[in-house]
């Protein structure tokens, strides 16, 4: 694993200071400038000058609207593989890196030989806590297990862990992946893209490995806001149109049934909370995601006008 032949793609929407702190970090961990990939999404002008001021030798790309964050990736993905990338660290632009990441996740490639690669993410205000490892599919649903999820980092885990899916927020990915699948899914706009590409990997029979002491922070749902009507909205549909495109049958009879009951837990939890603005975006979201038949054109203005 050549770290020249490594290219990061972050997608920014007005958020300058977690993204310069983001490509420092990466820079730190020995990713060289040339090979960040930045795709601003439509943010105000001075944002992007401000962050091209600080590190001119980065390559930004100018998005004129807010395409959503599959196609954003798409498009920075594109371009790093134009460039001769072999492999393509995709990072939301919250994060942080530890300065060892890509040296611990290449020493564990060194024995795996896998193709996608997924660090150990923590909560950055809980710098000790495991936001996300990785997850393990759930035979006969479309459900995971998530591993390790909000336990303290100081549990000893061993170097690598096979895993079904890793998260978009950080994760390696060689070239060959996004040649024989394809890249992410335009329809999602935001949330669950990332699923839906760790599914048609793991179906195309690539090894997917989370590596424990590959290390990165994350700074949770500060682009969306936390429990905001679009993030409801957006996580609901695009849950349940994951489950559309890859069951059919009983198994979609199935998938209808258990992602009811959890529609119904979440109305019960935001009643007994107050979050009643709530309610709307999820029936909304719930419906959507089973039965309107949308096309790029569609979601994309949903989200320009709700995100």
């Amino acid at each position: 694993m050549n770290f020249e032949k490594i290219f990061a793609v972050i997608v920014n929407w007005n958020l300058k200071d977690d993204t310069i702190a983001c490509l420092r970090s990466l820079l730190k961990a020995g990713l060289f400038a040339r090979n960040i990939v930045l795709v601003d999404n439509g943010s105000r002008d001075n944002i992007v000058s401000g962050i091209q001021t600080v590190y001119p030798d980065i390559t930004i790309i100018k998005n004129k609207q807010n395409f959503g964050f599959a196609v954003a990736n798409n498009i920075g993905i594109t371009y790093a593989l134009e460039q001769s990338a072999e492999w393509v660290f995709l990072l939301n632009n919250d994060t942080i890196v530890a300065p060892n990441i890509l040296a611990e996740i290449q020493r564990v490639h060194r024995s795996t030989q896998a193709s996608v690669y997924g660090p150990q993410i923590r909560y950055f205000d809980e710098p000790e806590r495991i936001w996300y490892l990785g997850d393990i599919h759930i035979p006969g649903t479309l459900f995971t297990r998530s591993l390790q999820k909000d336990r303290l980092a100081s549990v000893t885990l061993p170097d690598a862990i096979p895993v079904d899916f890793v998260s978009g927020c950080g994760a390696l990915i060689h070239r060959k992946v996004f040649e024989t699948v394809g890249m992410f899914n335009p329809t999602f706009f935001m949330y669950g893209e990332d699923a839906d590409l760790m599914w048609r990997i793991r179906r195309a029979g690539f090894r997917i490995i989370a590596v424990p002491n590959a290390v990165m922070w994350h700074k949770v749902s500060r682009s969306a806001g936390k429990d905001s009507p679009a993030t409801r909205y957006w996580k609901t549909r695009n849950q349940i149109r994951f489950y559309r495109l890859h069951t059919r049958g009983a198994k979609r009879g199935l998938m209808f049934v258990l992602s009811t009951l959890r529609a119904v837990v979440f109305v019960v939890k935001d009643i007994l909370l107050w979050r009643k603005q709530l309610l709307t975006p999820l029936y909304h979201g719930w419906a959507d995601g089973w039965w309107h038949k949308e096309n790029f054109a569609e979601v994309y203005q949903y989200g320009k006008s709700s995100v």
